[in-house]
C-alpha cells in the first residue's frame, strides 16, 4: 500500500501506462489482503481453525476432530456456493479500506 500511494503522489500522472500500474499494484493488495482473510477463516481445514482450537476447552477439540470429514464437507458447500463471500467481503472491504487510510494519513503527514 505504501508504494501504491508512493507512486501515486511522486510520479507524473500524466504517463499513459500509470494509471494500468496502479491498478496492478491495487489488485495485488486486494488480493494478498484477500487470501489473507479467508485462510484465518476459523473452519478446520483453514489456518484460522488451528488459531480457533487454541481457545476452545477439550470436549470441543475431540468433536471436531470427530467431525473433521463432515466440517470439510460444509466448507466445501459454502466455498462452491459462495457463501463465504458474505463472510469474507465485509472483512476484506473493512480491512483495505483502514489500510487506505493509514497509509494516506501517513502520506498526507508528510505532504
Amino acid at each position: 500500500m505504501v508504494i501504491y500511494y508512493a507512486l501515486w503522489y511522486f510520479v507524473d500522472v500524466t504517463w499513459s501506462w500509470f494509471e494500468i500500474v496502479l491498478t496492478i499494484i491495487y489488485c495485488a493488495i486486494t488480493v494478498n489482503v484477500g487470501l489473507g482473510v479467508f485462510n484465518l477463516i476459523p473452519i478446520p481445514p483453514l489456518d484460522g481453525s488451528k488459531v480457533f482450537r487454541r481457545f476452545l476447552p477439550y470436549n470441543a477439540n475431540n468433536w471436531i476432530d470427530r467431525n473433521m470429514q463432515i466440517i470439510y464437507i460444509v466448507f466445501m458447500v459454502l466455498w462452491i456456493t459462495n457463501l463465504l463471500d458474505i463472510i469474507v467481503t465485509p472483512i476484506l472491504k473493512l480491512i483495505l479500506s483502514g489500510l487506505n487510510l493509514l497509509v494516506a494519513n501517513i502520506f498526507n503527514l508528510f505532504l
